[in-house]
C-alpha cells in the first residue's frame, strides 16, 4: 500500500531524534530504508519492509473496506546491542508519535501495535545487531 510506505518513509525520515541516531548516508539522505540498506552502508540505520499476512479489509453497515490492517517489520540495526536497542527505542517512539493522518488521507491511523516480543538478531559476517520488530497498523475511513 503505497500510502503507507510513504507515510512510514517520511516520519522515520523526518523525526529528529531518529536522524541524530542514525546519521546521513553518502546521498546525504537520513540512514532509514525500505527493503534493504545498501550493500556498503555501515550501521547503525533502519530498515523496514510491509509484510504480507495483513488481515482482509472489514465493512460495516455496508461500507466498503473501512478497517485495514497493514503489517510492517521495522529492524532497527546497530554497531552492539546498546546502539541496537536504543535505535529500537527511537524508532518505536517515533511511529507512535509521528503525524500518520497527515499522509494517510483518506484513512486515519486508528491503532499501531507491536506485535509479539522484542529480540536482537546478531549478524555473523558483522558482529552488527538489529532489532527486527513487528507492527500492526489499523487504518480506518
Amino acid at each position: 500500500m503505497k500510502i503507507v510506505k510513504d507515510a512510514l518513509t517520511h516520519i522515520l525520515r523526518t523525526d529528529p531524534i531518529v536522524q541524530a541516531y542514525v546519521g546521513r548516508d553518502s546521498r546525504d539522505q537520513p540512514r532509514v530504508y525500505e527493503d534493504y540498506a545498501p550493500k556498503d552502508e555501515l550501521a547503525p540505520y533502519v530498515v523496514w519492509h510491509l509484510m504480507a499476512g495483513g488481515t482482509p479489509p472489514e465493512g460495516t453497515y455496508g461500507d466498503d473496506e473501512c478497517i485495514e490492517n497493514v503489517l510492517v517489520q521495522v529492524a532497527s540495526w546497530g554497531r552492539n546491542y546498546d546502539e541496537a536497542w536504543s535505535i529500537y527505542g527511537i524508532v518505536h517512539d517515533a511511529l507512535r508519535g509521528g503525524n500518520w493522518n497527515a499522509m494517510l488521507a483518506p484513512y486515519e491511523l486508528m491503532l499501531i501495535k507491536r506485535m509479539g516480543d522484542q529480540f536482537t538478531v546478531p549478524d555473523a559476517d558483522t558482529n552488527w545487531v538489529q532489532v527486527p520488530v513487528t507492527y500492526r497498523l489499523s487504518l480506518g475511513r
